[in-house]
């Protein structure tokens, strides 16, 4: 997918400017990681737990075992904090913003500080490179790989096409979900010599199918909730432009993005059909029992810089307009989702402890699994003891936490009656509202 003009030397005044634009993206992302590890990453650290050296990351055949991130979980031990397990995704999506910029200045200075922008307040690359998952290592890879990749092709640099294959080996052990990147810039390789685009795409390729077929293949799934491809649609296009999920805003940000892309014709429209025919294809012939809008992070990184690239064929006014309006609507929705958090599970326990007068305490949930693992983990430390019950005794439990049913001052379970005492809020995908319900007498 190579941009349509030879890039020149970038200037000191863009580096400046990429350079505060990446403190943006850094700044949004530290707000974003702070608080509460939620359950996906409660469920990585206890899997790299269970890792007693690097090479047995691979060993652990399940889809909440993002390798690179499990062993940076690994390395860092079991009592690390919140930010320090975060801190390889959050380095990952600033990393991202820089290449983002890179990417775009190959066309011009305008496009490189867009295609900035656009990646540093993406809600979507904001929001996974503030959690400790695998999905922000995988983006920057590719957002790094595709620019080295353009590089070696242009010029056959030897340093180049070493660092386009540490990329996508880097981006493979981050999340699988590389694949459908690297799928797209191979494709877009085609029509150079072939001599040229096996030497470059073959490696790739090997790693490709040697973790397939020893990781992948067998792997264990954890489940999510039922979903559909117009919710999907929906939400990508929500968590592209920042707006709200309904079908109105994504209609419009359909047709928003499909202009900006027919501005380009041939230059864009094909990479973004080489970016997006990948995971669609697999999710259509394999139709999986659950799909997630992070297993699109890295297509919709690369829709991103395609988009910032277009913006540079409007007359520059109606570019920066809509620039600022994409950028604005990102930055608000990163605004109300760093304020909400993604669980404020420790404070939780905490109040329930200082709420229950007896040496310890009894707990269930409408949503027993999840609310289990995350006890356990933020539980660690608390000076009351936790007895957990998957069902509710006859007798009922000292505390029922309800995470996603509606929210009535008083409910029954069996013979017991609970009222609800406080509510500790959260929002956005990786989060969970937890509702205290405390057993009456």
């Amino acid at each position: 997918m190579p941009s349509r003009a030879a890039p020149a030397t970038p200037s000191a005044r863009f580096l400046l400017a990429l350079g505060l634009l990446a403190l943006l993206g850094l700044a949004l992302r530290l707000w974003l990681a702070q608080g509460d590890l939620w359950l996906d990453e409660i469920w990585s650290w206890k899997l790299a737990r269970e890792v007693h050296s690097p090479l047995e990351v691979w060993r652990v055949a399940h889809d909440n075992n993002h390798p690179l991130n499990t062993l940076w979980m690994h390395l860092l031990g079991d009592s690390a904090g919140a930010l320090a397990y975060r801190a390889l995704s959050i380095a990952s999506g600033t990393v991202a913003v820089l290449c983002a910029g890179f990417l775009g200045a190959r066309r011009s200075p305008f496009a490189g500080l867009a295609c900035a922008l656009l990646a540093a307040t993406s809600t979507l690359l904001a929001y996974y490179s503030s959690e400790a998952r695998g999905y922000a290592p995988a983006v920057a890879c590719f957002l790094g790989g595709w620019l080295a990749l353009e590089r070696a092709q242009e010029s056959g640099s030897p340093r180049a096409m070493l660092v386009w294959w540490l990329c996508a080996a880097l981006g493979l052990c981050s999340h699988f979900t590389f694949v459908f990147g690297w799928a797209a810039l191979a494709a877009g390789s085609l029509g150079r010599p072939f001599a040229r685009v096996l030497k470059l795409h073959l490696p790739p390729a090997a790693l490709v199918l040697a973790i397939y077929f020893g990781f992948v293949r067998g792997m264990a799934y954890g489940g999510g909730d039922e979903w559909s491809w117009s919710a999907v649609w929906i939400e990508a296009l929500g968590w592209t432009f920042g707006t709200p999920q309904t079908l109105a805003f994504a209609v419009l940000g359909s047709l928003l993005l499909l202009g900006a892309l027919l501005l380009e014709r041939r230059a864009a429209l094909v990479p973004a059909l080489l970016l997006l025919a990948p995971p669609l294809a697999t999710a259509l012939i394999l139709r999986p029992d659950f799909v997630a809008l992070r297993y699109f992070s890295v297509p919709l990184a690369g829709v991103l810089i395609l988009l910032g690239r277009a913006l540079e064929r409007l007359p520059r006014v109606v570019g920066l307009l809509l620039l600022a309006l994409i950028a604005l609507h990102n930055g608000l929705r990163d605004v109300q989702l760093a304020r909400a958090g993604r669980g404020q599970f420790r404070a939780a326990l905490e109040y329930m402890a200082a709420q229950t007068p007896a040496p310890g305490m009894t707990l269930s949930s409408d949503l027993p699994f999840d609310t289990r693992l995350t006890v356990e983990y933020h539980s660690r430390g608390l000076v009351k003891a936790i007895q957990w019950f998957q069902k509710p005794p006859a007798e009922g439990v000292d505390w029922w936490i309800v995470t996603e049913h509606e929210r009535a001052p008083q409910l029954a379970l069996g013979v017991r009656h609970y009222a609800l005492a406080r509510v500790f809020e959260a929002a956005g995908p990786s989060s969970y509202t937890w509702a205290l319900y405390r057993r009456l007498p």
